[in-house]
């Protein structure tokens, strides 16, 4: 199946432990997450009275006829809703792509390589499932900021005027290719890429101070790693109180406990 860049559902740890323990079509003999598989066998629910189910924030697979809406809650657990029905599942290893299983029935898999997956409902195997549909960039939250940018915003040393790119968050670099940017806006809102999905937030910026509102996000994922950086790289924003441009052009953003420097 191939992978496509629009919608990287990998999940993987890139351990060496893990990829060492399973070959293609493999997965973990260990029962992964049990306690909190267990608890969530009990929450599996059937929407059987519902006319109608709102997939606007899931992505959306038909397996032949079938369809499947998959909403991604972290890197480790998912709720996948087939015919009305909820599942509630977990990561397993597997040697490629994204492999869930139910919590309460491990004959229940999602499979998912990019665009294209495989679905196993008890034991059952479904035609390859193709995205149809993805969520729009959800909000996480909102700052209300009418601030203007002024003098702060143009030349050299200002916070606008050009995309920065992201060389170091927190002390601990960044991931070689990954790509991490912020641009900032006349009118009050910073964008970027966030490792892996686009965002977008309010700021406030003073003389040197610089506040940043929750962000806007797409959900794609990707592998652990970017998933974590990216992670990383959004909390940090929200700690942000200050900001400068350095004699070498490099601009730091700094706040309790954290610190981003990006460049031109």
């Amino acid at each position: 199946m191939p992978t496509l860049s629009r919608l990287t559902l990998s999940l993987l740890s890139f351990t060496a432990l893990g990829l060492a323990a399973c070959g293609p079509g493999e997965q973990s003999t260990e029962e992964p997450f049990g306690d909190d598989m267990e608890r969530a066998a009990d929450e599996a629910a059937s929407f059987d009275e519902m006319e109608e189910v709102d997939n606007s924030d899931a992505y959306v697979f038909r397996c032949g006829a079938t369809q499947v809406a998959v909403r991604f809650q972290g890197v480790e657990r998912m709720e996948m809703t087939v015919d009305q029905e909820v599942y509630t599942m977990f990561s397993v290893v597997s040697a490629s792509g994204a492999r869930f299983q139910a919590a309460n029935d491990p004959n229940t898999v999602f499979w998912t390589q990019g665009n294209t997956a495989m679905l196993t409902l008890a034991g059952e195997d479904y035609p390859e499932c193709n995205l149809i549909s993805e969520p729009e960039a959800v909000e996480t939250g909102a700052v209300d900021t009418n601030a203007g940018t002024g003098d702060l915003y143009a030349g050299p040393e200002g916070l606008g005027g050009g995309e920065w790119v992201v060389e170091d968050i927190n002390g601990g670099g960044v991931i070689d290719s990954s790509r991490t940017t912020l641009n900032f806006g006349e009118d009050g809102r910073v964008a970027g890429m966030a490792s892996c999905n686009n965002f977008n937030a309010s700021y406030e910026a003073g003389e040197r101070t610089l506040t940043i509102g929750p962000a806007a996000a797409t959900r794609k994922m990707c592998a652990e790693a970017l998933m974590n950086q990216e992670t990383t790289f959004l909390n940090a924003l929200e700690s942000v109180s200050s900001w400068q441009v350095t004699p070498e052009g490099a601009l730091e953003l700094s706040g309790d406990e954290i610190s981003i420097i990006a460049r031109r």
